[in-house]
């Protein structure tokens, strides 16, 4: 049991980080959207179809377990 307990906290470890990676891309991506950050046309559509993708998948962050 006590692994157990370190595994789930080294879970809750991941979720955090790929929440705040996803948080802060969502940032990046929303600054391009509105012009703050100048980039090429290509590259603007791109994030906008990603920030909408982003938006969208609202599923909880589940990082893979071994089994």
């Amino acid at each position: 049991p006590e692994g157990k307990v370190e595994e789930e906290k080294l879970y809750e470890e991941q979720r955090l980080i790929i929440k705040a990676f996803q948080e802060s891309t969502v940032k990046l991506l929303k600054a391009i959207k509105s012009g703050e950050i100048k980039v090429s046309d290509e590259v603007k559509a791109q994030a906008e179809k990603a920030l909408k993708v982003l938006e969208s998948n609202k599923a909880p962050i589940n990082p893979l377990k071994e089994k």
